[in-house]
């Protein structure tokens, strides 16, 4: 799962993954450019202008419950077909011509833009996608848990050695305080 939004070269990212044949969930901007491959000619667009196109999208409607114990429908778009990613302005087709499924999540308020997903994971449902992209914010806060409570940046030395004890040491406690309940601060005076 990959935050490409900010991204100054997203196409160069996709294009390294691709040659590793990696799966990847990345979101996207709306402006990010696709290739729509199912004509003679390929034709390049933005996620953003391929998804206004109505006849061209599916949706789907998942059923999501309020905190208050309602279900809402949110409704959810898939390009009908797939896309590859656009080369690098330069670097010629060093995309691997992956096919990709596009995502489209518009805000259920209508408060927010869209937010938009490239992935790799043609076959599976939706709804397995969009639980892959949410984790991501699963897994920053794990990384700000890390980074605040259990000091995983704090490592100071200049062996590869030190640095890995280091990073195995706080990973293992903050797994060890997520499995275990004990309290973050518990486990700050056992640390080495």
């Amino acid at each position: 799962m990959l935050d490409l939004t900010r991204c100054d070269d997203a196409a160069g990212v996709l294009a390294g993954l691709a040659r590793q044949r990696a799966d990847v969930v990345c979101e996207i901007s709306p402006d990010h450019l696709v290739l729509l491959t199912g004509q003679h000619t390929p034709v390049a667009t933005t996620v953003g202008a391929l998804m206004e196109v109505r006849h061209a999208r599916q949706t789907h409607v998942l059923l999501r419950q309020t905190p208050d114990g309602r279900v809402r429908p949110v409704p959810v778009h898939t390009y009908a077909g797939t896309v590859t990613a656009a080369p690098r302005p330069g670097s010629g087709d060093d995309t691997g011509a992956r096919p990709y499924r596009v995502v489209e999540r518009p805000d259920p308020d209508g408060r927010q833009p869209a937010r938009y997903w490239l992935t790799t994971l043609t076959d599976r449902r939706v709804e397995d996608v969009l639980r892959l992209a949410r984790s991501h914010a699963a897994a920053l806060a794990a990384v700000s848990t890390l980074r605040r409570r259990f000091g995983v940046l704090d490592f100071e030395g200049r062996s590869f050695p030190g640095w890995h004890h280091h990073m195995t040491m706080a990973s293992a406690a903050y797994v060890y305080q997520r499995l275990s309940g004990t309290p973050a601060t518990a486990l700050a005076g056992a640390a080495p």
